[in-house]
């Protein structure tokens, strides 16, 4: 009798993820946008292939764009790889993946065809995009410099380059949240 049960439960389980898998491909069909692969690493152990894609995708402005287009690109990722894991990285600039944090979307795709999607709502202006962009390219290429004496630098060279006034000079914070899939 139990295992009859058993077996009923996870034949609903299996039919409740196959509808959400295509509720999940209908939603990339309609809000997933155009992405350019830009980087990929390879982060496998004990044979166990994973894979990160860094993407950029400027069409992709609203949460459900950002989420479906690393869905579709995670997605992508582990057919074209066979890794039984893809996480992809939404960049908000050509060089945000050389120091990490300024994303806007991150999802993982793992084995079992579970998916994990944090997304940001931010729209960021030219003016932050630049920033990072600065931030990026010199945190790489002063990595190793004490962080206090990096800050200084970094903000000063900001206030020239992009001519704003020092005290206006901000390093944007991108914040993302858990994506509930529809």
């Amino acid at each position: 009798m139990n295992r009859k049960i058993f077996t009923t439960l996870s034949v609903i389980t299996i039919l409740s993820f196959l509808g959400c898998s295509d509720k999940i491909d209908n939603n990339i069909k309609q809000y997933a946008k155009d992405y350019t692969l830009k980087k990929s690493d390879e982060y496998s152990y004990n044979n166990y292939k994973r894979i990160k894609w860094f993407i950029e995708s400027p069409k992709s402005i609203t949460t459900q764009e950002r989420a479906y287009t690393v869905i579709k690109a995670a997605k992508e990722c582990k057919k074209q790889t066979q890794a039984k894991e893809c996480t992809i990285y939404q960049l908000t600039t050509q060089s945000s993946y050389l120091w990490g944090g300024y994303f806007y979307t991150v999802g993982t795709i793992k084995e079992d065809n579970s998916l994990e999607v944090e997304v940001s709502d931010i729209q960021l202006t030219q003016i932050d995009v630049n920033i990072i962009e600065l931030y990026a390219n010199m945190r790489f290429k002063y990595q190793d410099m004490e962080a206090v004496k990096f800050e200084k630098m970094f903000y000063q060279m900001v206030s020239e380059q992009l001519n704003i006034p020092l005290e206006d000079v901000k390093l944007p914070w991108i914040t993302r949240k858990n994506f509930t899939l529809d």
